[in-house]
């Protein structure tokens, strides 16, 4: 270990430095690399063995690699798929057992995120699919107007799951999709957050202070990094909403995960805070 090394905290210290993982990751980028940004990387991967079903390979422009790279990279059984030339490895496997868009009766009967429209033209967010909350005695379901939306979006993921499997590599808007293709939705709902925003208009999403968010993530206690990082408008943050998330981490509780030192933070965003995340 270097002397940099040793004067690290514990959470920045490289995992495992012999790890194959970590080794593959290296020689692809090199070792001049952001050694965060290899270790976001390394984790990242390593959780699509136990409890994320999908990884978007977005680490900053200087990790851009192609497929035939990202073929020796990822670990076996696992596919890769591109959609608006962001790439993504993903679980098959784990994704059937986490959220609804597999084939058989069993993995339809999960429960489907949440879906948060976020349309330019709303003046607040509305849930597509509030009839999906637990119910606390609240209005919220009475903004699930737009249920057929929500339809239309399983549907749209039911199809892409399938050309995943079918091993297509890359996938472009369909006209079937048309009123219903988000880009950050599909990466959402192929990495099984919980909740996940919708706009109609890809690109661009209606107007948010960053104090108007919440940032929710489940966090590995052992790695002190966020396995699962997705936003709420602090509008939607409702009672019924908190208990959602709540049952939601209780099922994502595997015998497969490495340890079960994980916990929720629920953290308002600052005006200094980053930027939310556009659609």
């Amino acid at each position: 270990m270097s002397d940099n090394e040793e004067n690290l905290p514990d959470e920045q210290q490289p995992h495992n430095l012999n790890n194959p993982v970590r080794e593959r990751v290296v020689v692809l980028l090199g070792k001049t690399f952001d050694e965060g940004k290899i270790e976001d990387i390394v984790f990242d991967i390593e959780r699509l063995a136990d409890s994320k079903p999908a990884v978007l390979f977005n680490y900053g422009p200087s990790s851009d690699i192609t497929m035939e790279k990202l073929e020796r990279l990822a670990p076996q059984g696992l596919c890769i798929v591109e959609i608006v030339g962001q790439k993504l490895l993903v679980n098959l496997d784990l994704l059937d057992r986490r959220m609804p868009w597999g084939p058989d009766a069993i993995c339809r009967l999960l429960k489907m995120p949440l879906i948060i429209d976020v349309s330019p033209n709303l003046v607040s967010p509305r849930f597509l699919n509030a009839h999906d909350l637990p119910d606390d005695g609240s209005d919220t379901r009475s903004n699930s107007n737009l249920f057929f939306m929500t339809e239309d979006i399983v549907d749209m993921m039911r199809e892409i799951r399938m050309l995943i499997a079918d091993g297509e590599r890359v996938i472009e808007k369909q006209k079937r999709w048309t009123h219903t293709w988000c880009p950050r939705t599909i990466f959402d709902c192929l990495s099984g957050n919980p909740i996940v925003f919708w706009s109609d208009t890809p690109g661009r999403n209606m107007s948010l202070e960053k104090d108007a968010l919440w940032r929710v993530q489940w966090i590995d206690g052992e790695r002190k990094r966020p396995v699962y990082s997705f936003y709420v408008p602090h509008a939607c943050m409702t009672p019924a909403v908190k208990t959602y998330i709540q049952q939601w981490t209780d099922r994502i509780y595997d015998r497969s995960l490495p340890h079960q030192n994980y916990f929720l933070l629920f953290e308002r965003m600052q005006e200094q805070s980053e930027p939310s995340v556009m659609i």
